[in-house]
């Protein structure tokens, strides 16, 4: 069968068409070095080391813990930054301990160096980039995030969390897992650093945050997923295969608002005017993307484009990392697939803590 231009550029990278869609995302915004090495990571395999005695576990469970001290909630960007601080150790010759006192295996950070090295090179005579420090001139963690969840898209779900005063009277505590649209409970295994993460929340209006995830496993347990990144509700609109917006009720102080629908599974309160601004930005990051894959890195994009990438990277990079501008985002989260007639509960965007909840039906 005859490929299309998009198939063409995946098919010429040693990588899944999934992990090729998430680098040229990440092209798109300019954040392609740390995402060449994640997306390196998730074709070969994580650099970790787990020791089989439980002292030395613990000792691993740490040294992974302070690589994802900088971008929790994320395996992903935990394992980049075990990589960069890799690169470090070795050009200063100290790689091997390195390794040793943080349980990575550097026979597997040595094959994704390499690895890094033949896409590159692949991306380069694609005519896809001019060189890896041109497109990643913005490697900043909340727009990392953001570009994983696009790239990983439609791999999803959200962490089902229960209110403190229900887990208390569990007898059995609820480990954390996900919750994928098909209705499958995806499980976190516990090598990944979210594993240890709470399944309490104070107030059941507090928002089950969205992870996406990569490779899936099966055991006579169920469904297993040992690498996550949390993710920003941004990202998933202007990437979704499905967008609805509807009217929603005019607000207490007067505000007109508008519901989100995204692939007809999550529901987002907005203002009406920024329900306006993401389709609008949804449907210029289609037009870029379909401009990159079609054109050489030395053609001119049309302002338009640009100036909208511009601002996208900008919106994401408050609303995913944790930058104090994100508290002037306001929004309401309207649950999961609620269904017809069930009770809803609505509650305002907080910085901190991301979107309140509804039912999830």
């Amino acid at each position: 069968e005859k490929l299309t231009v998009l198939g063409k550029h995946l098919a010429s990278l040693p990588l899944p068409p999934q992990l090729g869609k998430l680098l040229l995302y990440s092209i798109i915004f300019g954040c392609l070095d740390n995402v060449l090495t994640s997306a390196c990571f998730s074709a070969y395999r994580l650099p970790w080391v787990f020791p089989v005695q439980q002292a030395a576990r613990t000792e691993a469970d740490k040294a992974r813990n302070a690589f994802a001290v900088g971008v929790p909630s994320s395996d992903h960007l935990a394992a980049v930054a075990a990589f960069n601080g890799w690169r470090k150790a070795e050009k200063k010759g100290y790689a091997w301990k390195f390794c040793n006192q943080n349980f990575l295996s550097q026979g597997t950070l040595r094959m994704v160096d390499g690895m890094r090295t033949q896409i590159a090179g692949g991306l380069r005579d694609a005519k896809v980039i001019r060189n890896l420090g041109e497109s990643s001139t913005f490697c900043v963690t909340g727009l990392e995030r953001s570009v994983l969840g696009c790239g990983y898209y439609p791999q999803i779900g959200y962490m089902k969390r229960l209110e403190l005063e229900r887990v208390a009277k569990q007898k059995d505590k609820m480990k954390p897992s996900l919750m994928t649209k098909r209705g499958e409970v995806v499980r976190i295994h516990k090598q990944s650093i979210v594993s240890k993460r709470s399944t309490s929340k104070r107030t059941e209006e507090e928002a089950d945050p969205i992870f996406a995830f990569g490779e899936v496993t099966r055991n006579d347990r169920g469904l297993n997923v040992s690498a996550v990144t949390e993710l920003p509700f941004l990202a998933l609109c202007v990437v979704a295969m499905d967008l609805q917006v509807e009217q929603a009720p005019v607000g207490e102080d007067g505000c007109i608002n508008s519901i989100l629908i995204i692939d007809g599974w999550l529901k987002y309160l907005v203002p009406q005017m920024y329900a306006t601004y993401i389709k609008c930005l949804r449907g210029r990051l289609s037009e870029t993307f379909a401009f990159l894959i079609e054109r050489s890195w030395d053609a001119d994009m049309p302002a338009r484009l640009t100036d909208s990438v511009a601002a996208l990277r900008e919106v994401m990079i408050i609303e995913a990392g944790g930058d104090q501008a994100r508290r002037e985002f306001t929004g309401q989260y309207q649950g999961i697939g609620r269904k017809s007639g069930g009770r809803g509960r609505s509650g305002r965007y907080n910085g901190d803590q991301g979107f309140a909840r509804t039912d999830h039906g």
